[in-house]
């Protein structure tokens, strides 16, 4: 596997396919969703997906800065969201979204386990759920990984040795998982698995979404 992007799939790419997702999302959420007032389960994948879009715009200035505590507690924000919307496109998870909608306790915690049996049943574009969530959590929770990742900034700001792996390294790592979490989000947005409730996304409304997603998945993600 190449560990490169490549001049095609480059940081114009990340921002374009979040802001072309969005308008087409705005669009659906109006025309199809009464503006996202109607209390489907349409309309909170949609409400997931703009909320995963959102962090993830937000996300390469972070990275940029080196504020890298602070964006692992937004990549879990991003997890959180994205397996919820995972969750919410089965169609027998109707009832579900309806208490999501209506604010109850709980509700917004997926079923982690589940969401890792199917992926792993339909070994379509593979994801190692379990992997990627309890990373997420090692970080973004105070464990010692992550206070020790805080104090490493730290240190470089006041200019002192940081210790391996040097915060470039991290930096580096992080640049190329930003676009698998992008690929992982666009992925719900366009899959269309029987199991799916369907969602009218206009394709002719995403082209470069789409040039990126065909790229990324020739580069990275195994021919099974």
């Amino acid at each position: 596997m190449r560990h490169e992007l490549g001049s095609e799939l480059n940081h114009g790419y990340f921002l374009n396919c979040c802001q072309e997702t969005q308008k087409e999302l705005l669009r659906v959420g109006l025309e199809k969703c009464k503006g996202l007032k109607d209390d489907t389960q349409l309309s909170a994948v949609i409400l997931l997906l703009a909320r995963c879009f959102s962090i993830l715009q937000a996300m390469p200035p972070l990275l940029s800065s080196e504020a890298l505590d602070v964006y692992d507690s937004a990549r879990r924000s991003l997890s959180e969201a994205w397996l919820l919307a995972f969750q919410f496109r089965f169609k027998d998870k109707h009832d579900k979204a309806k208490r999501w909608l209506d604010r109850r306790d709980d509700s917004w915690k997926a079923d982690k386990n589940a969401l890792i049996e199917f992926a792993n049943s339909r070994r379509a574009d593979p994801i190692d759920l379990k992997k990627f969530y309890s990373g997420l959590s090692r970080l973004a929770h105070p464990t010692r990984d992550a206070a020790e990742n805080s104090g490493n900034l730290v240190a470089k700001l006041f200019g002192k040795h940081a210790d391996a792996p040097s915060i470039e390294t991290i930096k580096a790592k992080l640049e190329l998982e930003k676009y698998e979490d992008l690929y992982r989000v666009l992925w719900l947005l366009l899959d269309q698995d029987t199991g799916f409730i369907a969602l009218p996304i206009d394709d002719s409304k995403l082209p470069i979404v789409l040039i990126f997603m065909r790229r990324y998945k020739t580069r990275f993600i195994p021919q099974l």
